[in-house]
């Protein structure tokens, strides 16, 4: 049995999926970032390697980030609707 990253092998900063996810829902908030949470051995920068994926099963990334965003936001609009029509 094998093991296999499944990514685009291109690195996003945190910041960046974030401003892409919170734009993508419409929602403008502050974020503040949490210096005192930083550790000085996290990794700077790192992509996933799907090339093993590739090489025995043919996988190959097809679907974009922002369509992932939306799919991820929809499913959570579908989880939460039916606690906010309650709520009303």
């Amino acid at each position: 049995m094998s093991v296999y990253n499944l990514a685009s092998g291109r690195a996003i900063r945190v910041g960046d999926l974030l401003d892409a996810v919170l734009r993508r829902a419409g929602v403008e908030v502050e974020v503040v970032p949490a210096e005192r949470l930083y550790r000085p051995l996290d990794v700077p920068v790192s992509a996933g390697n799907a090339a093993l994926a590739f090489r025995d099963l043919g996988w190959r990334p097809e679907i974009p980030l922002d369509t992932t965003i939306d799919d991820c936001l929809a499913d959570w609009r579908r989880r939460l609707a039916p606690g906010l029509e309650t709520s009303r």
